[in-house]
């Protein structure tokens, strides 16, 4: 806490406000009779002689006995904020305080309460009741005597330079807030952190002042300020980047960081800037995760994380960065819920439960299906997607007609299958009566057909399956009288599938998985073209290399936008929305999870994006 000049070396002219009150006096005395009248007004003036000549036990004993006498009367409110002058004037700062409080409460005309506010300031002033002093400072500010009012701005700017700390600032604006003054807190605040050095905290509170005030007559000032310490930021900014870069996970690190590495190189380049691109190993160790970036933020403060390649890293890592309030985007992890477990997490990858939920919305709105099977399964991914597929159709208003699960190595489906269509052959049976023309229940020779060879029709049948086992499950629907439209998860994109399949596929509708490329975009060409230029030794980029480029340049855009310090980076980050990059589109939701999903259709064998 630096010491400044005193801020009572601008203390109002105490005599003039006495030649006030007189006259506040003549004018408002309000004795029962001529007689008291003049008595009241002999014994005032023998106090306030009194008071001029510094005797002031013998002034404060004649405004004692006017106040015991009159208390409600002109003359006795007068008095009261003449004993409290007295008071001051003597160093009895505390019965000051006392006196000058009782005369505020007694709302009188508002100059001299004001006046008596600002001796109530300087008596808590004496007292090194700093914080008090500022907040009687602040409401006299209101006074619209302008000698008053600078006399008190310049106290209080001297209370706020050298007498508060910086936290005490904070607390006095959260206390003052909507007070005239309020802007004069905050400057001093980027003030004092300008003299601190403290760059980071600078630039956020700048920010926060530009943002609140910006018609106030500092904004110029504090402009400066922040030209001048985006300067020093731009030193040195680091980013940190949390990754496998050995160990058997090594592989996908390794990936991640070649896209991250090329978003920086391009900024660097264009800008001159040098940005530090601090690799820490997380072994794909949790445990390790959460070491490593405890030692780092222990000894740097990053602009932003990217990483880790786990969500159980994410979990800890995400934590330990929330608490410094340094933002953390993970390109990969993809665990429901992930980004809300604290501020600051972002997930480029949408989690299996949000793929689902979009594909659900997809079929009810867009292709207007209203019946639904879920066949998936019995494993973690397949009932994950499973029941969170069920749950958004329901809740849109549609129907699940059966939701199963089969173990792991099943072959034959027809009892799941079956199961699906009792509900829909249970009501059918109703119907069978009716025309023996009918193909639904009557064969070319118009005999009734048993129940197991009724065709039954679903509008969409969700199958979560992985690549290999959908060769087996896909053919055994239609051979189980299901007519249906398939929609699909986890694993749909594959060549195997295709190879294997390509006479069910047709017309699938479907989400990718985290390793699916769109090669037909602009932003992934573009991409491409780059990676192989920087990276002539590798192949085609990966998913995995274009989901840490997008990653690099999301944080690469906040640079640009001046977001030099955590809090501005986690800022910016928040309110990206239909970003397009290399992996895809981003859009964050209010949690940090990115919304936007693909939604895929197979055109014979061909992928064509519906969405």
């Amino acid at each position: 806490m630096r010491k400044s000049r005193n801020p009572l070396n601008f203390m109002w002219n105490s005599r003039k406000g006495i030649v006030v009150l007189f006259s506040l006096l003549i004018l408002f005395a309000c004795a029962s009779s001529k007689e008291e009248e003049e008595l009241f007004r002999q014994k005032y003036e023998l106090a306030v002689q009194s008071f001029e000549k510094g005797e002031y036990g013998e002034a404060e004993a004649l405004f004692r006995e006017i106040i015991s006498i009159t208390p409600s009367s002109r003359v006795g409110i007068s008095s009261r904020f003449m004993l409290g002058l007295s008071y001051y004037r003597e160093g009895k700062y505390r019965e000051a305080i006392v006196q000058f409080d009782d005369f505020i409460r007694r709302k009188l005309p508002v100059d001299e309460t004001f006046l008596a506010g600002y001796y109530t300031a300087n008596s808590h002033f004496y007292l090194k009741n700093y914080f008090d002093a500022a907040r009687f400072y602040l409401w006299v500010m209101r006074t619209e005597n302008e000698r008053l009012k600078e006399a008190t701005r310049r106290s209080l700017e001297a209370l706020l330079w050298g007498y508060l700390t910086v936290d005490e600032l904070h607390r006095l604006r959260r206390v003052s807030a909507g007070q005239p003054g309020e802007d004069l807190i905050s400057f001093y605040i980027v003030k004092r952190l300008e003299a601190e050095k403290a760059h980071r905290l600078l630039f956020e509170e700048a920010q926060i002042f530009l943002q609140n005030y910006p018609t106030s007559e500092y904004s110029k000032d504090v402009k400066s300020m922040v030209t001048n310490v985006e300067q020093e930021l731009s030193k040195s900014i680091i980013i940190g980047v949390l990754l496998p870069f050995s160990g058997p996970l090594a592989e996908y690190g390794k990936e991640i960081y070649s896209g991250i590495e090329l978003a920086f190189k391009d900024y660097m380049r264009e800008s001159g800037k040098n940005i530090v691109l601090e690799k820490i190993d997380t072994e794909g160790d949790p445990l390790v995760a959460v070491v490593a970036a405890k030692k780092f933020l222990s000894r740097c403060t990053p602009v932003a994380i990217i990483g880790p390649l786990k969500s159980e890293s994410t979990i800890g890592v995400g934590l330990l960065a929330s608490e410094k309030g340094i933002p953390i985007i993970t390109p990969v992890a993809s665990k429901e819920g992930l980004s809300k477990i604290a501020d600051g997490i972002f997930q480029l990858s949408p989690s299996l439960e949000e793929k689902s939920r979009a594909l659900a919305t997809y079929a009810f709105v867009n292709l207007a299906c209203t019946t639904f099977a879920v066949l998936a399964p019995d494993d973690e991914y397949g009932k994950r997607a499973g029941r969170t597929f069920a749950e958004k159709v329901k809740e849109l208003g549609g129907t699940i007609i059966g939701e199963k699960y089969y173990p792991e190595g099943t072959m034959d489906l027809t009892a799941y299958l079956d199961s699906i269509r009792s509900p829909i052959i249970k009501r059918l049976s109703t119907y069978t009566k009716a025309d023996s023309s009918d193909t639904v229940f009557y064969d070319k020779r118009r005999c009734l057909k048993p129940p197991n060879e009724w065709i039954v029709h679903i509008d969409g049948f969700f199958l979560p399956n992985y690549a290999e086992e959908l060769a087996n499950v896909l053919p055994q629907i239609p051979f189980n009288y299901i007519d249906t439209r398939f929609f699909g998860a986890i694993g749909w994109t594959s060549q195997s599938l295709v190879k294997s399949s390509k006479e069910y596929i047709d017309g699938a509708v479907f989400v990718p998985d985290e390793f699916y490329i769109d090669t037909s975009t602009p932003q992934w060409k573009n991409f491409s073209r780059l990676y192989k230029s920087a990276y002539p030794e590798k192949s085609e980029p990966s998913r995995m290399a274009a989901l840490g480029y997008d990653a690099g340049k999301l944080v690469v855009e906040g640079l640009k936008k001046k977001a030099l310090v955590p809090s501005a980076m986690k800022d910016f980050i928040s309110g990206i929305s239909a970003y397009e990059g290399a992996s895809g589109n981003i859009s964050f939701n209010s949690y940090g999870t990115n919304t936007y999903v693909p939604i895929l259709r197979y055109q014979g064998t061909k992928i064509t994006r519906l969405r």
